[in-house]
């Protein structure tokens, strides 16, 4: 059972001359999107937040020896267990419809927090966020998630699929059902799909598939699927990381027009930009130091800031590395600064400069508070007269999803067979399943219902049961949670699709090896072995899909998924005879040996001749030709309990229980763990 993620591998094309030529932007017409069907314009939204607060709890690990004993002594003295490591540490700023806000910071700093914070996808303990003015309680972060487009630093797609069907699907599970007749939705999709294409400049990689487009164009596909709902703001977390200096201009071209041409609020964080792009992309600035907030204004006005306290940026020096060289943590130069305060002149601004990181300096130097008093909720910013907070407030009884559950299930199912098919039904598996076909049926050749070819019999069909659950992927596919559909629809798409990606290869590696090793067994055995593989199949991709959804990090449901498959085929009965008796349960919670128990039944439903071979010597003497062996004294011979009704049921609880048991899993996970 080779357990894999959902990886992204990066095949990046060179496609600088393209990307250049985004400098300079073509305007395109925003007049459509979701909002098309009335004509209304999208509401610009100006979002403020002040005095964020946001820690975690985390284990002490500094508790002394005293503090160990006290464990047992209550007289002792003892340190708390755990202590609050704060994330963001009172941020208060604005970002306006408009304008582009750059947040900077090292790692660490809290950027990332931050943004997960605003766009409504992490709590946070104290604070307000308001929207045009208007504070949002728990209930407006969550509409406000319906209004923000989030773009990760990470791009998460089906890479086999096209540009264009990436954002089709997507469109088809955001635009809502009630927009006019099918065909009518399905021409507004079509419509929207191409104003983006030609909006972000993905016409010449539309009908390609997304592995095959640059890291500049997989960042504009990402934006392209954020901007089908036509949100107001949008949230992008490192988007030039990984990207070429002209990528990373044009990207950034593009986000300058859609804040300036058409009303969008833009948050972005960037790690360390050139001269130019930090003083004439970015509209204001957040400048973060270990959860800290120590400027915030416009990029030019930073540098005045700086120098008024004493840390002036070199002339010709790049601006964003000035502060950067100022914020980030260099354990060396922390060193330095600790010899000068022991050892210079305290009494002078020089030494007493130099005593003190210049990081912690900034951090006390500015004034959060005055921030804070100017982000304060004023009704006065509205700029609708107070229709837009409206929109955030979810009426009794209305559902959060644009779209049916038949819709959803629909367009995932459908989008899932269309992955799969270039996935799984590729040349090099076809061939791959062929020539094992053909192996095993070579291996096992022309086997008869004889005593000498019980054991032979017997092993090829539970390598069968046996192969095709170890080879299929058992990590349940993730993607991002965005409120597009209910989870009860991806899960059941999901393993609707699954179904010929399990079941046609099986089927396929039995057609050829079944009639190369026991052709005289019929044809009516053929299908009901062909059966029996299915349901060890579904047993499998079961198993696989409760363990994906319990461990979130691939690597470790990798692990302990080859364990306890491994654990169970071993105990299913055929590699392990005389097993324990403290371990004698764990053959009846294995799926390979309800399948084994089955196929054994099937097979074996005749007393077997004995042909003098010895083989099952005593059940059949030497040179014994006239003989039969009973078939419950073969049966019983490869240990195989209950009836074939019974195995089969349990096979058919095998392959429902654990996926009852993923979806609980996945539904008391949080939408963002859920991708």
């Amino acid at each position: 059972m080779t357990v894999t993620n959902s990886s992204i591998s990066i095949l990046e094309q060179s496609s600088t001359s393209e990307e250049v030529d985004m400098g300079t932007f073509e305007e395109v017409d925003m007049g459509g999107g979701t909002n098309d069907a009335d004509n209304s314009k999208p509401s610009e939204l100006h979002l403020r937040w002040a005095r964020l607060q946001k820690y975690v709890e985390i284990k002490d690990e500094t508790t002394t020896l005293k503090g160990k004993i006290s464990k047992v002594s209550p007289n002792a003295g003892t340190r708390s267990s755990t202590v609050n490591k704060v994330i963001l540490d009172g941020i208060s700023a604005e970002a306006k419809p408009g304008e582009i806000l750059a947040t900077m910071g090292p790692s660490g700093s809290g950027k990332t927090s931050l943004m997960n914070v605003l766009s409504g996808r992490a709590a946070y303990q104290e604070g307000t966020i308001s929207i045009n003015g208007k504070a949002l309680d728990k209930y407006g972060m969550k509409r406000l998630m319906s209004k923000v487009a989030y773009v990760k630093q990470q791009d998460v797609f089906f890479e086999t699929l096209t540009v264009t069907d990436q954002l089709t699907y997507t469109a088809q599970l955001r635009f809502p059902d009630d927009v006019g007749t099918k065909k009518e939705r399905n021409e507004k999709i079509r419509k929207e799909v191409e104003r983006i294409i030609k909006l972000l400049r993905l016409r010449k990689v539309a009908h390609s598939p997304i592995m095959m487009c640059s890291g500049g164009e997989k960042k504009r596909v990402n934006i392209g699927t954020e901007l089908l709902t036509d949100p107001s703001i949008i949230m992008l977390d490192e988007p030039t990381s990984g990207l070429d200096s002209a990528s990373a201009i044009s990207l950034l071209n593009v986000l300058k027009d859609l804040a300036k041409n058409h009303g969008k609020t833009i948050i972005t964080s960037i790690h360390q930009p050139n001269s130019a792009t930090f003083l004439n992309t970015f509209d204001k600035l957040l400048m973060l130091s270990d959860g800290h907030a120590v400027f915030f204004g416009t990029p030019n006005d930073s540098l005045p800031y700086l120098r008024s306290k004493g840390y002036a940026c070199p002339e010709g020096y790049n601006a964003a590395d000035h502060w950067m060289d100022l914020l980030v943590t260099d354990s060396a130069i922390e060193e330095e600064r600790k010899e000068v305060a022991k050892y210079g002149n305290p009494t002078t601004d020089s030494s007493k400069k130099n005593s003190e990181s210049p990081r912690f300096c900034l951090q006390k130097e500015w004034d959060n508070d005055a921030i804070a008093r100017q982000m304060d909720v004023v009704d006065e910013i509205q700029s609708d007269g107070g229709k837009t907070i409206g929109s955030f407030e979810m009426k009794d009884g209305e559902s959060k999803y644009t779209t049916g559950w038949w819709t959803q299930f629909s367009t995932l199912a459908h989008r899932a067979l269309k992955k799969n098919k270039s996935n799984v039904f590729s040349p090099i598996n076809l061939v791959r399943t062929i020539a094992i076909g053909i192996i095993v049926g070579i291996v096992y050749l022309d086997q008869r219902y004889t005593e000498k070819d019980v054991f032979n019999i017997y092993a090829y069909f539970f390598f069968a049961m046996l192969y095709w659950v170890f080879n299929e992927r058992v990590i349940i596919q993730k993607e991002r949670a965005t409120a597009s559909y209910r989870l009860s629809a991806y899960f059941a798409s999901a393993t609707v699709a699954d179904l010929p990606v399990f079941l046609v290869m099986p089927c396929i590696y039995m057609t050829i090896s079944f009639w190369m090793v026991c052709p005289s067994f019929g044809f009516i055995t053929y299908i009901a072995v062909i059966c029996i593989a299915f349901l060890s199949v579904m047993a499998g991709q079961a198993l696989g899909f409760l363990i994906g959804a319990t461990f979130d990090d691939p690597k470790i449901g990798q692990s302990v998924a080859t364990v306890v498959v491994l654990f169970l085929m071993l105990l299913g009965g055929f590699f392990a005879k005389n097993i324990p008796s403290w371990l004698s349960w764990v053959v009846y919670i294995s799926p390979f040996a309800y399948a084994s128990n089955a196929a054994m039944l099937v097979i074996f439903r005749n007393p077997i001749p004995c042909d003098g071979s010895g083989a099952l010597s005593p059940m059949c003497a030497v040179g014994d030709t006239t003989s039969f062996i009973p078939v419950d004294d073969i049966l019983q011979s490869l240990n195989v309990f209950l009836p074939l009704g019974w195995n089969i049921a349990l096979l058919l609880v095998y392959c429902l229980v654990p996926r009852v048991f993923t979806y609980v899993i996945l539904r008391r996970k949080k939408g963002g763990e859920r991708e």
